[in-house]
């Protein structure tokens, strides 16, 4: 469907079905294709809606068409955040129409839908968007061809307390990408950030990414950043391109995890294939708050940590034949085989790790239960692993790849003392000069399916990225980040931000990954001409490393639309993967 020229707006799609019991927020999601040239003019135009009747409503600024027409003229993803006020229970009706675009070539808006967020569950959404006659055919979505590639039953629980609440699932069943660092997920729902040892200031070289090699469901593609992040088949592939260094692809759902006085249950499925941590390795992070990139490496030569979290990496990997290595319980057989390799807990900023059999000078101790067999890859069988998270341990599950059952354990990580009870999830795609590894996998895609966790729901953060960089070095990779030397900082513009008063939150924050030399006193950021300066918060001084931070400012900072956000200290510093947060956001 698509709408063109002044005064004109498609037939009025209904929307049915609409449950708006304990309804905290809504939001519209759709695909639009824009084409630049005669009329259209990016600083003027306009996408409206209006829900039953009522007044039209153009809720995003001009930044994000802007955007749109000057990446490409291809589909990009739009959200629309809609007052619930303008909602009906049960059934209602959605008209669009555009302003100032191209008449000759006019806008093109697909993949319609109305997402609901509630106070008792994960968002739902309402039936697919379709203008009449063919509501009945276009609301029935045709299943993609069965993959081959490993579970397909959907969010799965089952460790967690019965009967599971379910507070979030994403089983990825098509792409719903929006223009940000989230590739094909849906930005409003995933975060998603990079970070790259590769960082030169004489070669100016920052955050360099490569392009890689991604392999898909119908077969292999060079892709660069955000590009990197596809959905097929109801899954997500993902691929990294380490260029000799160590690298993180970090993906995150905008929605905290709770497990106050209780044990809760993290899942999902993944292809891993990986050689060892020399290699490619998944890995699952949770952080008490949404600072991007967190991850270790080399006892904490690189420490992108966050004041409270903890990291598990599933990394530790064996020859068929070898299975003994792995611990007593692991078979020895024709399989290769995999378990977790360690673990790290931060406690306001303070690390303790530890390897198999390991015991930390707090306690920490990581005991090997098990194996699994491994994948074969993004196109063979996935593995299903589920983490059983309490205050003081944590007992890590998985099945053998392309099942979801049996459910072994394969470790257990007692006297984990976290020193928190709500943090975000993160899935978490590292290397370290992977060519070198047991197995090349320089260039290496994982498969990802069926993000689960269970309950009490809290609430969803809004977050607005700043776009990489993306600046072609002389090194054949893109620059992801920014330099700022003293007493320079560096501008982001962070975009599509909403009006002010349409939107509440509990706090708003500015994070960011930053990387330095020698350790600064001060962080400087100004959001708009607003500043704020920050003392160095770490505990320790070291250098040569990416960190990740926070930074809260008042919701009073912020404008409709671009946001500009600098940031610099009074050393020299790169900065990257550069958002605004909204914790607990509602839109009135």
């Amino acid at each position: 469907m698509y709408t063109c020229c002044e005064e004109t707006r498609i037939a009025s799609l209904p929307v049915k079905g609409v449950d708006l019991t304990d309804a905290t927020g809504a939001f519209i999601t759709l695909d639009a294709y824009l084409t630049p040239g005669g009329d259209f003019d990016a600083n003027a135009f306009t996408i409206e809606y209006r829900l039953n009747g009522g007044a039209w409503k153009s809720p995003l600024s001009t930044p994000p068409y802007a955007t749109m027409v000057h990446d490409s003229t291809w589909w990009s993803g739009l959200v629309l955040p809609v007052p619930l006020s303008d909602l009906q229970q049960g059934d209602n009706t959605l008209e669009f129409t555009t302003e100032n675009g191209n008449k000759g070539h006019p806008a093109v808006i697909s993949n319609i839908d109305l997402v609901i967020s509630t106070s008792s569950s994960a968002p739902t959404h309402a039936a697919a968007l379709t203008p009449p006659p063919a509501a009945t055919s276009a609301t029935t979505r045709t299943p993609s061809p069965a993959s081959t590639a490993g579970p397909a039953a959907g969010c799965q629980l089952q460790m967690a307390d019965q009967p599971a609440n379910v507070a979030f699932c994403d089983t990825f069943d098509q792409p719903m990408g929006i223009g940000n660092r989230s590739g094909d997920l849906n930005g409003v729902i995933w975060g998603v950030s990079r970070t790259s040892g590769n960082v030169n200031q004489g070669q100016n070289v920052i955050n360099g990414w490569s392009r890689t090699e991604l392999v898909s469901c119908t077969g292999s593609t060079q892709v660069a950043a955000p590009d990197d992040i596809q959905i097929c088949n109801g899954q997500v592939r993902q691929a990294v391109n380490d260029g000799g260094n160590v690298t993180l692809l970090a993906m995150y759902p905008k929605q905290p995890f709770d497990f106050a006085g209780r044990t809760g249950t993290v899942a999902f499925d993944v292809s891993n294939d990986s050689g060892g941590t020399h290699s490619a390795w998944p890995e699952f992070w949770m952080t008490d708050l949404p600072v991007p990139a967190p991850f270790v490496f080399s006892g904490g030569a690189l420490r992108s940590i966050p004041r409270h979290g903890f990291g598990i990496r599933l990394g530790a990997v064996t020859v068929p034949g070898q299975g003994h290595n792995l611990g007593p319980n692991c078979p020895v057989d024709d399989n290769w085989r995999w378990t977790v390799d360690s673990v790290v807990v931060i406690r306001d900023y303070a690390m303790e790790e530890v390897n198999l059999y390991g015991t930390g000078a707090a306690g920490l101790r990581l005991t090997p239960k098990g194996c699994v067999i491994a994948s074969n890859g993004p196109n063979g069988g996935l593995n299903h692993v589920e983490f059983r998270v309490a205050q003081n341990q944590i007992d890590v599950y998985a099945s053998d790849a392309g099942t979801t059952e049996p459910l072994k354990q394969i470790a257990s990580i007692t006297n984990a003392g976290l020193t928190f009870t709500r943090g975000l999830i993160w899935l978490n795609d590292a290397h370290y000069n992977a060519n070198k590894g047991a197995i090349q996998q320089g260039q290496h895609t994982f498969a990802w399916d069926n993000v689960a966790f269970d309950g009490p729901f809290t609430y969803r953060d809004y977050g607005y990225d700043a776009l990489d960089a993306k600046e072609l070095n002389g090194y054949d990779t893109n620059n992801l980040g920014q330099y700022s030397f003293p007493p320079q900082a560096v501008s982001w513009n962070v975009l599509g931000l909403p009006k002010p008063g349409t939107i509440t939150a509990d706090v708003v924050r500015v994070l960011f990954n930053f990387h330095h030399y020698d350790a600064p006193a001060v962080l400087n950021v100004t959001v708009n001409g607003n500043a704020h300066s920050v003392p160095w918060p770490y505990p320790d001084r070291d250098g040569w490393t990416w960190r990740t931070f926070a930074v809260e400012i008042p919701i009073t900072d912020l404008v409709e639309g671009t946001d500009v956000v600098t940031i610099g200290a009074d050393t020299f510093i790169a900065t990257s993967n550069v958002n605004i947060v909204f914790v607990n956001g509602v839109f009135h």
